[in-house]
């Protein structure tokens, strides 16, 4: 049986996303942000030459299913449910029991990536085939992990959150992994707050459906 290769999308419940930007932002509003970052990333993934599967770790699986019903996906796709609720936790046991399948590495994305591009993950993936073991990652402007390849998938354990990015170097340098850092302005965005928000206003990527609809929204608060 020939090794895969997964990319693994974690999703919160979209009510509970993005909550530093209630100042700026109604929760209803904030739904549909999400939804929007969501297709934006699932768009790249799809489109991607690469060929591995996917998977997607959502607190409410039905929410993700009225997204995926508006996008076409050509890859295997499995929709798993997360009742863990933590990230480390919900992911560690992903990498940890798709070790014991055939999947020989997996690509972390978050789902708040607006500007993703299938070119960054055929990169990433096409860096790890040149290596027996390593960890490639993504950083976001806050030194947070926007994109985390693991190969295998269980070789570091994950320690999402503040400064994260260096967190996981430092454990792959611990234990003697290789390692690789990507750094691209399509990666390095993730949507957190107000200055993220003005970030991507700014970059005027229209074809992003995040883009537009945050410009549909007529909002001055940058």
């Amino acid at each position: 049986m020939s090794m895969r290769q997964l990319v693994v999308i974690p999703v919160k419940r979209f009510r509970d996303a993005k909550g530093r930007l209630a100042k700026v932002l109604p929760s209803s509003i904030r739904v549909k942000l999400v939804q929007h970052m969501l297709l934006d990333v699932l768009t790249a993934v799809n489109n991607a030459k690469t060929e591995f599967d996917i998977a997607i770790i959502a607190q409410n699986i039905d929410e993700v299913r009225v997204v995926l019903d508006e996008i076409h996906i050509s890859k295997s796709i499995w929709l798993l449910e997360d009742k863990v609720n933590t990230l480390n936790t919900s992911l560690t046991a992903v990498t940890k029991g798709v070790t014991k399948t055939f999947y020989s590495c997996v690509l972390i994305i978050h789902d708040d990536l607006p500007l993703l591009q299938p070119k960054d993950i055929d990169y990433l993936f096409k860096q790890a085939k040149k290596e027996t073991k390593c960890i490639i990652l993504a950083p976001s402007r806050t030194k947070g992990t926007n994109l985390l390849l693991l190969k295998p998938p269980d070789i570091i354990e994950l320690s999402y959150g503040s400064n994260s990015s260096e967190k996981h170097k430092r454990e792959a340098i611990d234990k003697n992994v290789p390692v690789m850092e990507y750094t691209s302005s399509t990666t390095e965005l993730d949507i957190d707050d107000i200055n993220d928000l003005c970030i991507l206003l700014k970059r005027k990527h229209r074809k992003t459906r995040t883009f537009m609809f945050l410009k549909s929204l007529h909002y001055t608060f940058c």
